[in-house]
């Protein structure tokens, strides 16, 4: 091999990498090719000057959400640039802002799923053919201009591992990609439009008859809706996690409907329940709501009621389980009496016995609500916010997401400004 792959492996991305690894290990192609995971920003260039010891070529990957951009402009900042370095970027952020992600530094970005592109770019680049054609892709010609080769199909799961066993990259499996709901501050559905496709019950088995290989017992699922698998019906659920108590037996631990996943409101049934409790380890559910106001649902096209919210927290409670139920602050044209409906609503499901899971709004690439701002939390409302901390009822990172989310709106459009 004449080349070699460094990646960017930090803990917010091991799902995504677990999959790309996956997809690399099932192409014989690459058996012989080194893929060196740097865990620490600060070690990047010490691990690609090894490598460049070793190979000519070198392909530097990250993958990355909104979060994480401040972090990757700084690690962009010190890295070189060679004719021999192909710095390629894939993820939420570089799907979502595709040629602000390039005026970073990328030579390239892979918008949209991987499993099909990140491959046949490392063979061209590997076979030193030109990449400029393949699909998925987006760069800047030589006189600058954003040039995207157009979008793949959609790929399906079962054609490709849900994790890289061979390298020993395990994630959360999983389960579903994409969602029909479209909601005004996701990016999933822009990510991967169309129907949602799932992975099927035989492959799922099949990944987690690996991981009982490797000694991992727990398993938790990766979904949009993890209540949606399938089409939705109890008869699906049902043999999903039936298949996987199987292939796990008693000793291992099974997970559904909590982090990182949650359920929708409207989806919550008691079928539903009494099979997590027959088939599963949860003793929690996490159940996004967004909003107590009917207006800013409708606004974010959300697809459920308020009287979903209480009917799905009373419902979970009366089972015994506990719940954290999501709510976003300061969401695009939220006033006073929004944010009063949402703090009431907090009130009530506290007193339900639930906890809140607190976030501030990201104007994410790719949204319907991009080019927005969060609006401001309302003064006159802090002291009921601190009163749920005092508490201990609500948790989340909303304090840390709020400088995120002025730093994108100071920036939305002009990813210059934040690299100079």
């Amino acid at each position: 091999m004449k080349s070699a792959l460094l990646v960017y492996y930090y803990k917010y991305t091991h799902n995504s990498w677990a999959v790309l690894t996956g997809a690399l290990e099932q192409d014989s192609f690459f058996d012989d090719y080194e893929i060196c995971y740097c865990m620490r920003s600060e070690n990047l260039n010490a691990e690609l000057e090894k490598l460049q010891a070793r190979y000519e070529r070198i392909v530097i990957a990250f993958s990355f959400a909104t979060p994480q951009l401040w972090t990757i402009i700084d690690i962009m900042q010190t890295m070189p640039k060679s004719s021999s370095l192909l710095y390629v970027a894939g993820g939420p952020h570089a799907t979502g802002d595709p040629l602000g992600t390039l005026q970073l530094g990328f030579d390239v970005v892979i918008k949209g799923e991987g499993e099909v592109t990140f491959p046949e770019l490392l063979k061209a680049w590997e076979q030193e053919q030109d990449w400029h054609n393949l699909l998925g892709l987006a760069y800047l010609t030589n006189e600058g201009e954003f040039h995207f080769t157009g979008r793949r199909s959609p790929i399906c799961l079962d054609d490709y591992p849900a994790f890289g066993w061979k390298h020993e990259k395990f994630g959360h499996v999983e389960i579903m990609r994409g969602c029909p709901i479209c909601c005004a501050f996701c990016q999933t559905a822009q990510i991967f439009p169309g129907k949602p496709r799932c992975r099927s019950v035989e492959k799922i088995c099949e990944a987690i008859e690996i991981m009982l290989r490797y000694g991992l017992h727990y398993v938790r699922f990766i979904a949009p809706n993890a209540f949606g698998y399938g089409n939705g019906t109890v008869e699906e659920l049902e043999h999903l996690l039936k298949s996987v108590r199987g292939v796990l037996g008693n000793k291992g631990e099974l997970f559904l409907g909590s982090f990182p996943s949650e359920v929708r409101p409207e989806d919550v049934t008691q079928e539903k329940l009494d099979l997590i409790r027959q088939y599963a380890n949860n003793d929690n559910f996490t159940v996004g709501a967004q909003s107590g106001s009917p207006r800013i649902l409708k606004v974010c096209h959300r697809g459920h009621s308020v009287e979903d919210i209480y009917r799905a927290i009373k419902l979970i409670r009366k089972n015994g389980f506990e719940v954290s139920v999501d709510f976003i602050f300061g969401l695009p044209t939220e006033t006073k009496e929004d944010c009063k409906m949402s703090m009431d609503m907090m009130d009530d499901l506290v007193k339900l016995g639930a906890k809140i899971h607190a976030h501030t709004f990201l104007p994410l690439p790719g949204t319907a609500f991009a080019k927005e701002s969060a609006v401001p939390f309302p003064k006159e409302f802090e002291y009921r916010r601190e009163r749920l901390i005092s508490e201990g009822v609500i948790f989340g990172h909303w304090k840390a997401q709020s400088i995120v989310s002025s730093k994108i709106s100071d920036n939305v459009n002009n990813i210059n400004e934040i690299t100079k």
